[in-house]
């Protein structure tokens, strides 16, 4: 890859996908939904924020954010695996977790949640699954 490729891949990395003071329609999950969809939101050098929508009995694989990151459960409920516990979070609830900690999520009903990431200063890549998050 050459150097202006490496520039535009990283200028666009640091775009994010919403203008400032632009409203975003969040998405309550789909009753037909059989496959879990995530959606980046608003994304900066800084800090990113992804709508994950899950149907019911569907679980993610473990997670790990380089970042600390904040899920907050819009609809629905879900399990939330996390340092050796489980935490479950109803509609209007919220987690905080640390960096670089692995986590699962189980949706138990079909939900919605928002994902913020903030990203330390060598910010990384995040994946769920084989699904990079960009």
């Amino acid at each position: 890859m050459s150097a202006s490729d490496r520039a535009r891949e990283n200028s666009s990395m640091n775009k994010s996908k919403t203008r400032p003071a632009e409203i975003v329609d969040l998405q309550l999950p789909d009753r037909n939904l059989s496959l879990h969809e995530t959606s980046t939101l608003v994304q900066t050098s800084d800090f990113r924020v992804i709508q994950l929508r899950l149907p019911a009995g569907s679980v993610l694989p473990t997670y790990e954010a380089h970042g600390q990151i904040i899920l907050h459960c819009l609809e629905g409920h879900i399990r939330v695996r996390f340092d050796g516990e489980e935490h479950e979070l109803n509609a209007h609830q919220l987690l905080f977790l640390t960096t670089n900690s692995p986590f699962g999520i189980a949706a138990i009903e079909h939900s919605s949640l928002i994902a913020t990431i903030v990203s330390p200063t060598d910010r990384r890549q995040d994946v769920i699954g084989n699904t990079v998050i960009d």
